[in-house]
């Protein structure tokens, strides 16, 4: 029995790539180029169902094969601790803790935005510590990275703002880093509109259109042959 092969599913990466081959081509050129390459922070807008959130599977799929650290995220609420428990060394244990404006950690003083106390931790762990730890890790190669994505861009989560300002500081500091976000045009718009992240007015912007028809008929006929 053949598998049928059209099953388009909602943020699945489908068997093919089409009408993206020039985003796909600007990523990858944004990694080999070294630090400083204008393309390490991206930002791809698009109606619902454009493949904004297959774009980032594939920047993944991309980024892992040339042996960078990956960190694949939605910006919603904890956000902060995600990153900064997938930053950190695997032996590490996030405590019970309640993300909101602040993170209150049971039996301890709370902590401010973007902190989180781990067990193994005598002091809260800051993203912008968790960061600098693992571009200091001996595990990324000569030449790589972090690669952070964020998808559904919510320019009301302080969380997503905090992490944006902190990040500015490691672009400026030409540190191995890249962000990848993408969101709805509206949202990302509301996003470059605040002051706190206006460093991301400079990232590269690509918006993702309607695929040609000739591509489409390329591609069925191709996969159907």
């Amino acid at each position: 029995m053949v598998i049928n092969p059209f099953k388009p599913t909602a943020g699945k990466m489908p068997p093919i790539l089409i009408g993206r081959q020039s985003i796909i081509e600007d990523f990858s050129e944004a990694l080999t180029n070294g630090v400083g390459a204008p393309g390490r922070i991206m930002l791809v807008t698009g109606q619902r169902g454009f493949g904004k959130t297959v774009m980032l599977t594939e920047f993944r799929r991309i980024a892992k094969a040339q042996h960078w650290e990956v960190i694949g995220e939605t910006a919603s609420a904890g956000l902060a601790a995600r990153l900064i428990a997938a930053l950190s060394p695997s032996g590490l244990r996030l405590d019970q803790a309640n993300i909101g404006p602040s993170i209150g950690i049971s039996g301890i003083a709370t902590a401010s935005l973007g902190q989180a106390h781990f067990s193994a931790e005598s002091n809260p762990l800051t993203l912008r510590n968790a960061l600098n730890k693992q571009l200091g890790s001996k595990k990324l190669g000569k030449g790589k990275g972090i690669l952070i994505t964020i998808d559904e861009i919510d320019p009301h989560l302080e969380e997503l703002i905090d992490f944006s300002a902190t990040f500015q500081h490691f672009v400026r500091e030409d540190r191995k880093v890249a962000l990848f976000m993408a969101g709805l045009p509206v949202n990302v718009s509301a996003l470059l509109s605040d002051k706190s992240v206006s460093f991301l007015k400079r990232a590269a912007q690509h918006q993702l259109g309607r695929i040609e028809d000739a591509d489409i008929t390329d591609a069925f006929r191709e996969t159907i042959e």
